[in-house]
Parts: C-alpha cells; structure tokens; sequence
C-alpha cells in the first residue's frame, strides 16, 4: 500500500512540478479576481493526474492537453455558479408564488357556500357539469 501511495505522490509532485506554473496562469487568466481559484487549480492537478495514471507515467501531455483541462474546468465551474445562483433565485420566486396562490384559494374557499363548495370539489374530480 505504501509503495502505491509514494508512486501517487511523486506522479503529483511531478505535475506541480512541470505543469503547475502553466496551471496556475491558466486559472489566474480565466478567473480574475475570483476566490476560487485554488480549488480550480487543485481539480487541474487531479484531472491530470488521473490522466496520467490511466495513460501511463512515461507520457507526457502537451500543453494543450493541460489547457483544454483548464478551459473545461472553468466552464464547470462557471456553469455551477450561474446554475446555483439562478437555481436558487427561481426556485425563491416559485414557492413565494405557490405560497401565496395557496393562501389565495384557501381564503376564496373559506368564502363559499356550502352547495358552492360541492360543485368545487366536483370540478377537483374532472366533473364539468
């Protein structure tokens, strides 16, 4: 077990080493003055290092290989982002909006007679006459 987790870590060691100042200016480029950029970084380095382990220690990849991880990363990211925020945003407006249609229809049932009330249920039922 421990000669699989040294072989790990010097793969990783590896990457950080010749591929983490082109990682790190990658994300740096795509995500100004964002704080999550360590994260972004750290998700680079695992993609090529799960890469790597499946391909093989002995290949090396290009640049643009790394890049690509960059570019799809930060569109995961940015993807999520917009995603939880507007997400969030609609799912707040919809249940305000059911809340109060809800409360609209208990107050307006509240209202009617009790002959009103049983052609409503009827109509619940699919009855049109």
């Amino acid at each position: 077990m421990s000669d699989v987790l040294t072989k790990h870590n010097s793969l990783m060691e590896r990457i950080v080493k010749e591929y983490g100042p082109l990682i790190r200016t990658a994300c740096d480029k795509a995500l100004v003055n964002v704080p999550c950029v360590d994260d972004l970084v750290a998700e680079v380095h695992f993609a090529v290092f799960t890469t790597l382990r499946k391909l093989g220690e002995g290949w090396a990849p290009p640049r643009s290989f790394v890049s690509t991880i960059v570019k799809n990363k930060v569109n995961d990211l940015v993807w999520q982002h917009y995603w939880d925020s507007a997400d969030t945003e609609v799912l707040k407006k919809k249940q305000a909006e059911q809340i109060y249609q809800r409360e609209e229809v208990l107050a307006q049932i509240h209202t009617l007679t009790p002959a009103e009330f049983k052609v409503f249920r009827l109509l619940g039922l699919g009855l049109t006459n």
